[in-house]
């Protein structure tokens, strides 16, 4: 089958200017991938859900943690921009993020499960993941799983510049590709094309934010 095929392989939000403190201290202070995970931070059952999921990274675990929180107080999953949102805060660029919530009542059964809906959702060759747990104790634990396919590595942006900065951005295709665009999109402005440059295997381009605010890259 022939045919034109168009992805967005990554996204992170920028502050550029003078971001407040609060804005400052709930967001990670890159965006970058992979950021391996530490299994030691995981308890028994977290383990076991990556293990059947596929490799761990921080922002996706950051991601899931804060959605076992709002699940914790009674609120359902929320929607796809409030998850995205939640990764560009962790610092992580991925998009279409797919997450899959379950009461672990017993430990095997729910695997069993997460196992039927990871086959479902992808083949698991680029598949990134991050698992959160809880509350640990009672028998009745909520496991959250956030996954995404990782068809590129981004290396490390800052996620706060100031106007006139110079930034880099560079991204690592692990999927075939004959090109890209990296876009700057800000809310009152229509979306430009900043000059980039690939070389097969990776995209590069540098801009310079020209004004404050939050913008997507």
């Amino acid at each position: 089958m022939r045919g034109r095929v168009f992805a967005a392989l990554s996204g992170v939000a920028l502050l550029a200017g003078h971001a407040s403190h609060a804005d400052e201290s709930s967001w990670a202070a890159w965006s970058a991938s992979p950021r391996p995970l530490e299994l030691g931070a995981l308890d028994p059952l977290e383990r076991a859900a990556l293990a059947a999921c596929g490799p761990g990274d921080v922002g996706l675990h950051d991601t899931a943690r804060a959605i076992l929180a709002q699940k914790l107080r009674g609120l359902p999953l929320p929607e796809l921009d409030a998850i995205e949102a939640a990764q560009r805060e962790a610092g992580e660029p991925h998009p279409w993020p797919r997450v899959w919530s379950a009461r672990a009542l017993d430990r095997d059964a729910t695997l069993a499960a997460l196992g039927t809906w990871l086959g479902a959702s992808s083949d698991g060759r680029r598949r990134r993941c991050g698992v959160a747990a809880g509350p640990p104790g009672d028998g009745t634990r909520t496991l959250v799983v956030v996954a995404v396919d990782a068809l590129a590595d981004l290396a490390p942006l800052p996620t706060h510049a100031r106007v006139g900065q110079w930034l880099t951005v560079e991204a690592h295709l692990r999927a075939p590709a004959r090109g890209g665009r990296v876009m700057v999109m800000d809310a009152g402005a229509a979306p430009r094309t900043v000059p980039s440059w690939f070389d097969g295997t990776t995209l590069r381009a540098r801009f310079a934010p020209d004004h404050s605010g939050e913008m997507a890259v």
